[in-house]
């Protein structure tokens, strides 16, 4: 057993880790089912973990890409060093050698870029839409695949497993950022179906989205230089690639160029231990072929570890990049008020542990205490949370039909407690498709009360 298996066995509900120390007790994880109410437990959990000088920088045991999606084509166990350089956008080749260099050596492959105009023509970008972020499809076309490709066998994707979740990447970025988030800010909350086969699906609860920035005119037409100053990085370092999800028709920027890409996705399976897996989706910046490794792509002011805005950035990034097998950062630093590039710092995933876990970054409150260590305890929880509501669902449920979906609302609360309400109607916005089995869902959605202690 692992050592990251090992602590996710750790993470029952019972608050039995002995190994603990300076702790204590999370809020109770609750919830309630139609006429019952079941009590969860809590866990206990080390709220400031002391860095250590052995650092981790994988949240899984075990992960790998079973596929790539791109402009409706699923391509199945793609070679990266062949298939994918046909629609990821890659590092220009310069930028490619920056990767595992060090400062001094790094700087005369990044010198040309120095000093270019990220505010220039920022008109041009547009944001792109969020369906097409939220949208699961492509796991569902995976475990389509897979299950025809086994039917003679009468062997079901995660059927060797007690669960798998499918989801996209940023409901779970959302879930183990939840208590890192400023008090100000409002609850997390997904919607969870259960969709039998073991299987749970994590999706967009728009009923509970907060206020999009971009509906404010005065604050987007503030913001709308520094946000969209990530978009020109994007398309300063990339190869032959205008950032066309930027753009208001993609149709009209392919006519232009047939070899613009749009919305590439890796399909990756994340086993957190041998019985629970992860199959999630996650858009792809840009991809690096001398180390065959995705790399994501961030522009931002110049770092301030003291800044809990910037640790959480930080760790973010590290979360982001972590639910990958291969994938590795790029940091441009740009000027606040001119928009000029000031630097183009390369990142591994220990390089992130490192930083954001430094013994000498300040000691900041929990909520704001932005560390991995810290983050990958409270995401074990709540996967244990997760699976274990679920089971208990199932115990008191064993009736329950395989093609019926179970809705449910997953809120992660600003005191840190972890509910699970039950829901009457699958709300249309689930993104099921229509081959993996025909439901009935309606616009509206309504919820018993939870139970809380």
């Amino acid at each position: 057993m692992t050592n990251l298996e090992d602590n996710f066995s750790k993470m029952s509900l019972d608050g039995n880790d002995k190994n603990s120390h300076n702790i204590h007790k999370l809020p109770v994880c609750s919830h309630s089912l139609p006429g019952k109410k079941y009590q969860g437990g809590s866990i206990r959990f080390n709220s400031f973990v002391k860095p250590s000088k052995t650092h981790f920088s994988d949240l899984y045991r075990t992960s790998k890409e079973v596929a790539t999606y791109h402009l409706g084509n699923l391509n199945i166990n793609t070679d990266p060093t062949i298939e994918h350089t046909k629609g990821v956008p890659c590092l220009k080749d310069d930028i490619c050698q920056i990767a595992g260099k060090s400062l001094l050596d790094s700087k005369k492959y990044k010198a040309k870029y120095i000093g270019a105009d990220l505010f220039k023509d920022y008109e041009k970008y547009h944001a792109m839409e969020k369906e097409p972020l939220h949208d699961p499809i492509s796991c569902f076309k995976y475990i389509q695949y897979y299950d025809k490709k086994h039917a003679n066998e009468k062997k079901k994707y995660g059927m060797d497993k007690e669960f798998v979740i499918i989801t996209s990447r940023h409901h779970i970025n959302d879930l183990v950022l939840a208590p890192f988030k400023k008090i100000s800010d409002p609850e997390v909350s997904v919607l969870l179906t259960y969709l039998g086969d073991n299987r749970i699906l994590l999706s967009q609860d728009y009923a509970h989205e907060p206020p999009d920035w971009r509906e404010n005119k005065q604050f987007y037409n503030s913001m709308r230089k520094i946000v969209n100053s990530g978009f020109a990085f994007e398309d300063l370092v990339i190869k032959d690639y205008t950032s066309s999800k930027l753009t208001p028709s993609l149709e009209e920027q392919q006519k232009k160029d047939p070899s613009i890409t749009n919305n590439y996705f890796s399909v990756v399976e994340n086993d957190i231990s041998p019985k629970l897996t992860i199959l999630l989706r996650s858009e792809m910046d840009g991809y690096n072929p001398l180390t065959n490794s995705y790399t994501e792509l961030k522009c931002f002011t110049r770092l301030n570890m003291g800044s809990p805005f910037h640790r959480q950035k930080l760790l973010k990034t590290w979360v982001q990049i972590g639910q990958l097998p291969n994938s590795d950062l790029l940091v441009g630093s740009r000027d606040t008020q001119t928009g000029l590039l000031n630097d183009i710092t390369w990142f591994s995933r220990d390089d992130l542990v490192t930083k954001c876990d430094s013994y000498y970054s300040p000691r900041l409150r929990f909520h704001q205490n932005t560390t991995p260590t810290n983050a990958s305890a409270w995401y074990y929880h709540v996967l244990s949370a997760i699976t274990s509501l679920t089971r208990d669902y199932l115990k008191k449920t064993p009736k329950a039909p395989s093609s019926v979906p179970v809705p449910f609302r997953l809120i992660v609360e600003k005191n840190r407690t972890i509910t699970l309400l039950p829901l009457k109607k699958v709300p249309a916005s689930v993104p099921i498709p229509d081959f993996y089995y025909k439901i009935n869902v309606t616009e509206s959605e309504s919820s018993s009360p939870s139970t809380k202690r």
